[in-house]
């Protein structure tokens, strides 16, 4: 594994005058948001120290849209993730130790790990010419005996958007095995805001579901550290996602409460959706301008959703050598080989959600 890709090493030389260019995470930079955004975070409500809770609501409506569902915050994504796992361990009585939990592979690898550090085992879907997860993979998994399973929509890094049928049948299948559904979208804020996102909470009830979903306020609005994860769940697990969740708090951050409750609120609602249109728009035309610009034996694959594009490098060189040769060159990327069970090509993922002219020195650092 690559010393890069630890952002608290990476982010200590771009504050502190070290030079590169950060690609690595899809949090857009401050930079990009509007001036009202920006305001809101340099001049916060007042009384926001003396009634934090006054804010919470704003902040959870606007998660509950993109996932269609009430929902807890959490600290972060990867907090929430947590919760997941702890509640999911708590139907079962010897939790997750040995139990297999399937997720897509070539998918977000934070996840898998956080299963293995749990005692669960990471196992692998494959993936249909779509890109989709393969229902029919999922199935012998579950006869095998998983008891979860983890999609990402839309998926990190590929983009691709699991379509309603699919997921309905993924769905119906834990049912069957009774496997809780865990479904991340922490991404889905970066689409544009029409984009069809299939949600497990408002299809039509499948008898026996259990299911947890996760969401984030950061992926679409960067604050430079302020912001939530999320959680929330199908009624059977509302208790032990509760119990989780108790033992964690986000009271002593009354100050991100604050911000994200002045952005997400109910007045801000048609600014808030413009800034989704105009960040969409920004990832399209970063993505395009990218492809534009690669040398041969270069290429990004086909735009799908969310804020990564993957470069893909023909023959020669493994991702963790891609990567290290864009380092050379100043641009920090994610190599392909850190999304399990493992790259079958070398490809490095890039964050779009930056300056147009940062796809400028991106492209060079690829090509060089």
């Amino acid at each position: 594994m690559l010393a890069v890709v630890t952002m608290t090493g990476l982010e200590r030389d771009l504050y502190h005058g070290g030079q590169g260019v950060d690609v690595m995470a899809g949090y857009p930079p401050p930079a990009l948001l509007e001036t009202w955004m920006r305001e809101a975070a340099e001049h916060p409500p007042a009384g926001w120290l003396d009634d934090p809770l006054r804010f919470l609501p704003s902040v959870e409506s606007w998660l509950a849209s993109l996932t269609g569902c009430g929902m807890r915050l959490a600290d972060s994504c990867t907090d929430a993730f947590t919760m997941a796992v702890q509640a999911v361990a708590a139907q079962h009585p010897h939790g997750v130790a040995g139990r297999m939990v399937v997720f897509g592979a070539t998918s977000f690898g934070v996840w898998p790990d956080e299963v293995a550090a749990h005692g669960g085992i990471p196992a692998y879907a494959w993936r249909q010419p779509d890109g989709c997860v393969d229902p029919d993979s999922v199935a012998l998994l579950l006869e095998a005996g998983a008891w979860a399973v983890v999609l990402v929509i839309p998926d990190n890094p590929t983009g691709v958007v699991q379509g309603p049928s699919s997921l309905r049948r993924i769905a119906g299948l834990c049912a069957d095995y009774g496997a809780v559904l865990i479904v991340d979208y922490c991404l889905a804020g970066t689409c544009p805001p029409m984009m069809p996102i299939p949600k497990i909470a408002e299809m039509a009830i499948i008898p026996g579901l259990s299911w947890i979903v996760l969401a984030d306020t950061r992926k679409l609005i960067g604050l430079g550290g302020h912001g939530f994860g999320a959680i929330g769940c199908s009624p059977d697990l509302d208790a032990a996602v509760a119990r989780a969740a108790d033992i964690r708090g986000y009271l002593h951050r009354p100050l991100d409460l604050a911000v994200l409750g002045r952005i997400c609120s109910a007045g801000r609602g048609a600014c808030l959706l413009e800034y989704r249109r105009r960040m969409a728009r920004l990832l399209d035309a970063n993505h395009a301008r990218l492809a534009a610009q690669l040398g041969d034996g270069l290429s990004v694959r086909p735009r799908q959703a969310g804020p990564f594009a993957i470069i893909d490098r023909e023959g020669g060189m493994d991702c963790a050598g891609f990567a290290a040769t864009m380092r050379e060159a100043g641009v920090h990327a994610v190599p392909g080989h850190l999304f399990p069970p493992g790259a079958d090509s070398c490809w490095v993922r890039v964050a779009l959600a930056r300056d147009p002219a940062v796809m400028d020195a991106v492209a060079a650092a690829a090509s060089a």
